[in-house]
């Protein structure tokens, strides 16, 4: 489906040319636009944050324990930068997420992730394990730093709140 916006007469007016005809966005799928719980459970400390991945590309931390902390982050091998979540994101298939990050040197890069068994896999209690694939196309120079993450779908905002509030005592 396409959207195009006519304004005829202004455009005579301003001697504009027609806007450019823009596909609407198609790489939201319902798959990942969700709530989704993101821990590190193999950490004695526990951490996590629920993040919610908007259908139209945005991407919001909702909740977090310890409050503040963000599981969404990835960073050079020699630890010289480190990057957060902060989106937009978007998804071509059923193993591949690509997610807006802000880095600590000011740049924003875009963070590829492959999740193995695809994004149904992470659905319910069992969560899955998505993997670094490379950061601005770069496969070689970035990690997931600390502890191993868990990405768990959640059924809704109140299911996720219930994963965080087992550990916040909230």
């Amino acid at each position: 489906m396409m959207k195009v916006a006519w304004f005829p007469s202004l455009m005579l007016v301003l001697g504009c040319s027609a806007p450019a005809v823009e596909p609407l966005p198609g790489d939201h799928p319902a798959e990942v636009a969700a709530y989704w719980y993101i821990d590190q459970p193999m950490h004695a400390l526990y951490e996590a944050t629920i993040y919610r991945f908007h259908p139209d590309g945005r991407l919001d931390a909702v909740d977090a324990w310890p409050d503040g902390y963000r599981t969404g982050h990835v960073g050079t091998l020699d630890l010289s930068i480190a990057c957060e979540f902060s989106g937009p994101w978007e998804s071509d298939g059923d193993t591949t997420l690509t997610v807006g990050m802000r880095c600590s040197d000011g740049r924003d890069r875009e963070l590829l992730l492959h999740f193995p068994d695809g994004f149904d896999a992470c659905a319910g209690g069992t969560g899955c394990f998505p993997l670094v694939r490379s950061v601005d196309g770069d496969t070689e120079n970035w990690t997931r730093h600390g502890f191993e993450w868990m990405w768990t779908r959640c059924a809704d905002e109140a299911d996720c709140l219930a994963r965080l509030h087992l550990w916040s005592g909230g």
